[in-house]
């Protein structure tokens, strides 16, 4: 399982996943903002 660890942390694909996340938490700040400031006033007319 270290190996596999290892393989994972040199190969590269810790940038790409660090980016994925980087991505997933603005989305979810874009769609929290979304939903709190557009959806939520008209639905609560």
């Amino acid at each position: 399982m270290l190996k596999e660890f290892k393989e994972f942390i040199t190969g590269g694909n810790v940038i790409e996943f660090a980016v994925a996340v980087i991505m997933a938490g603005a989305i979810g700040a874009v769609v929290k903002g979304f939903v709190s400031n557009i959806v939520m006033p008209v639905v609560g007319m």
